[in-house]
């Protein structure tokens, strides 16, 4: 082979690279919203955008926007806490605004822990709950101070009045 050859060969093999790269660029777009609370209107930080069936995605900003390229007939999925999931197919739409409806019955199966959140199902001891109505009305000073005597197993007891002690 010849010096002749090998330049339109490999000029050749250039451009059909460029032109598979084009082609590929074609059926992608960069997809934008916000999402937003279907009832109050307010925008939702934090809210998990994920492209599905790969694992790829993003989150809401402090403004509810999101920003992510995604293929021609893919789904993006949007999902928040204490709201339903939501599922919107991407075909030639550029900009999306979503609006997340709340999910009432899903907040009542999570229970805050003092390290962390589990779903009720999951938790395997006993949980007690007052109301802060409760404890706005009692005359005390600090918290542990009210909550004493209104909790099954919960035992206050006070050191000293040392600032920085239990």
């Amino acid at each position: 082979m010849n010096d002749t050859m090998k330049k339109l060969l490999s000029l050749f093999l250039f451009f059909l690279v460029c032109s598979a790269q084009l082609s590929r660029a074609q059926n992608t777009w960069q997809i934008s919203g916000t999402v937003t609370d279907a009832e109050t209107g307010e925008v939702l930080i934090g809210v998990s955008v994920a492209l599905d069936g790969l694992a790829q995605g993003t989150v809401t900003d402090i403004d509810g926007k999101f920003s992510l390229t995604v293929s021609k007939g893919r789904s993006l999925t949007f999902s928040y806490l204490g709201y339903r999931k939501q599922t919107v197919s991407v075909q030639d739409n550029t900009v999306l605004d979503i609006r997340l409806k709340p999910d009432v019955q899903m907040l009542d199966e999570v229970v805050a822990i003092g390290y962390g959140t589990m779903k009720k199902s999951d938790l395997t001891g006993a949980i007690g709950s007052v109301s802060g109505e409760k404890l706005r009305a009692a005359p005390v000073a600090r918290v542990d101070q009210a909550l004493q005597g209104r909790m099954a197993g919960v035992t206050v007891n006070s050191n000293s009045g040392q600032p920085g002690a239990d």
